[in-house]
């Protein structure tokens, strides 16, 4: 009776599609695995995400398939954001939450990872702005207090470095109320001829 090894395959099993690079070279894609991924994908539609893997040899199949679809895809649209883009964002958002596939599908030729870091970026800038508008707003009421003769509680005197605050403060949000980016952007538009 023979043993059957599991652990190492027999020879006449092993594949005839030797890998094209040492498999030391994880990490993150090179240049090199860029170039053999999008040639394998293009040559070989019929390939599935495994055997793209497999040729290639550093990568697994779902990373080979993120790289492609989030970065290397042909189809998808690298320029800026505009700002119709944006507001459509924030209406897709809106509709489907953080479902970001039915989002990247709404705005067309972005990818998925592009569509949730330009939300990520979008929340940050409102955030920071929310912050600093708040900010100048307790200053503010710091301020109109004072002037009425009014004692300002937990009042501490900065000095200099306070009046550099203020100074920025009034130089960055003189125009701008709590909701910032959001407000600008939906600024007289209106989603009722949104189609989705």
């Amino acid at each position: 009776m023979s043993v059957v090894h599991l652990c190492h395959p027999a020879p006449q099993l092993m594949t005839s599609m030797p890998p094209l690079f040492d498999k030391s070279e994880s990490g993150k894609f090179q240049p090199h695995e860029d170039a053999v991924l999008f040639s394998l994908v293009t040559e070989h539609p019929d390939w599935r995400w495994p055997k793209i893997a497999k040729k290639l040899g550093t990568k697994n199949a779902r990373q080979c398939r993120d790289r492609y679809m989030n970065y290397l895809d042909p189809r998808l649209n690298h320029e800026e954001w505009t700002e119709e883009e944006d507001l459509m964002l924030v209406a897709l958002y809106d509709c489907y939450g953080q479902h970001w596939v039915k989002i990247s599908n709404g705005l067309g030729r972005r990818s998925v990872n592009s569509v949730r870091n330009r939300w990520q970026l979008l929340s940050r800038r409102s955030e920071q702005e929310k912050k600093v508008t708040i900010e100048k707003n307790e200053h503010m009421k710091k301020v109109e207090k004072k002037e009425n003769g009014g004692e300002v509680e937990g009042e501490v005197d900065h000095g200099e470095e306070g009046e550099v605050v203020e100074k920025y403060l009034e130089d960055v949000t003189p125009h701008r109320e709590v909701g910032g980016i959001f407000d600008e952007l939906f600024q007289g538009m209106s989603f009722d001829d949104v189609a989705i």
